[in-house]
């Protein structure tokens, strides 16, 4: 396997040990960690946002338009579809960028 091995052997160990540091961290701390509303649900948004984004961009340049503006209108499309998608799954921005992880955790202190 050579290289190939030794790198996915490097992440796969890394990822574990996250995962147990942060299995630690939580017991000793109280703190819970929300997977969807911060990995799972960004990482589907962003894959329909990018799939979505990349067919309007192939649609807008074979149709003749230039490339600063179909780019200009594929990130604006792409940034609204992802802020939809996302609250389509409920997640809701405005509670993900007030919420404080550590307020939870004084509170069971």
């Amino acid at each position: 396997m050579g290289l190939r091995g030794f790198a996915w052997g490097y992440v796969i160990s890394s990822a574990v040990g996250a995962l147990l540091s942060w299995k630690k961290l939580s017991w000793e701390t109280g703190l819970k960690l929300p997977a969807f509303d911060w990995f799972i649900a960004p990482v589907l948004a962003s894959a329909l946002s990018a799939s979505c984004t990349q067919l309007l961009y192939t649609v807008l340049l074979r149709d003749g338009m230039t490339i600063l503006p179909s780019g200009c209108i594929c990130l604006l499309f792409g940034l609204l579809l992802y802020l939809a998608a996302l609250q389509a799954q409920g997640v809701s921005i405005k509670e993900l960028l007030e919420e404080n992880p550590l307020a939870s955790w004084k509170k069971n202190r």
